[in-house]
């Protein structure tokens, strides 16, 4: 999102025709206001996790899977 969320952003400023400079205090504006905000963070998070389509892989990477291979389902894994 964050950056998939922030790419459309930008690409949306260049298709309205805005200067490079501009484009780029624009995007300052936003990610500054995620994480200088007191809500930003969670606003941020909100927009990633809550939408219809998932911007991230819903998939296990290789990582997890050998990390939690062999154990019993039914208890956290604090990774």
């Amino acid at each position: 999102m964050g950056l998939v969320l922030g790419q459309k952003t930008r690409a949306s400023c260049f298709t309205t025709a805005l200067a490079n400079p501009e484009v780029s205090r624009r995007m300052e504006m936003i990610w500054s206001g995620c994480y200088h905000r007191p809500d930003g963070v969670g606003l941020f998070w909100s927009k990633i996790l809550g939408g219809d389509k998932p911007i991230f892989t819903e998939q296990p990477n290789a990582l997890l899977v050998s990390a939690i291979q062999g154990r019993k389902p039914g208890r956290a894994l604090d990774f």
